[in-house]
């Protein structure tokens, strides 16, 4: 699973079994990461939770919802509904993120592709993106490595649907996926990342998935409001509030 060092957002949680790594694969784990990169386009939604400590130790929860649109190998829209609402393009060139509550952007150049757009996300800015490993053109890599110990862990019903349920342990979280019976796409995904002392554990549900969406190049060209003002550094979007930022760097355009 990709991790970095910090995000304010979320990721998995692991029931205490250890595996050793299965030689036959995880089917189930095997056949969503074909079926999602063999999609020219999809799209999804989230309701998520994540809960964590800042770096100064304050107990953070957020809760939000999320809808994903991604078209291969360089478009992806999201919107983001929660105490703040984000609408986030990236068109193969730059990623902008726009802050409806603080009528404030961010915009920074990107690589050409998607996957290595998420590397360098992580990489640059220091974030851990729990939804992401999802996105990659291959999920099965993004989040099985050599070290990775785990398997399935047997069926449950999540929102009355029949789901295969996996359990794995890397070095950086413990990570638990539910993956659908009915067309193998991913029902839930729990996280728990542990490092520095600090725990943030991220609970995902996936739902409405569309493997076959209408898309348009318009989906994912940004639209910033008049007035709205740029924000030129994009980790203190995420880690200090807007409020308390210095006035030289909140009036900077």
């Amino acid at each position: 699973m990709h991790a970095s060092k910090f995000f304010p957002l979320p990721l998995l949680f692991l029931l205490s079994i250890s595996f050793s790594a299965n030689a036959l694969e995880d089917q189930w784990l095997k056949k969503m990461s074909d079926k999602l990169a063999s999609a020219n386009a999809f799209t999804f939604s989230t309701t998520e939770t994540h809960d964590g400590m800042s770096p100064s130790g304050k107990q953070i929860n957020r809760s939000f919802s999320r809808t994903v649109l991604v078209r291969r190998p360089n478009r992806v829209y999201i919107r983001v509904d929660g105490k703040k609402d984000w609408n986030i393009w990236y068109d193969g060139k730059f990623i902008t993120a726009v802050s409806e509550t603080d009528k404030a952007y961010i915009e920074a150049s990107m690589p050409a592709t998607i996957d290595e757009t998420l590397d360098e996300i992580a990489d640059r800015w220091d974030m851990n993106m729990p939804m992401s490993d999802v996105l990659y053109s291959n999920p099965y890599e993004s989040l099985i490595s050599p070290e990775t110990k785990g398997g399935p862990a047997g069926d449950e019903k999540i929102g009355g649907i029949l789901c295969h349920h996996s359990a794995y342990q890397d070095a950086a979280t413990k990570w638990e996926i539910w993956i659908s019976d009915k067309d193998a796409l991913p029902c839930k995904l729990k996280i728990v990342f542990e490092e520095q002392e600090r725990k943030t554990v991220s609970v995902i549900n996936f739902s409405n998935w569309n493997l076959s969406p209408k898309v348009s190049d318009q989906d994912f060209v940004a639209k910033i409001p008049d007035g709205y003002e740029r924000i030129p550094v994009m980790e203190r979007v995420h880690l200090v509030p807007r409020s308390e930022l210095p006035q030289t760097q909140k009036s900077q355009k």
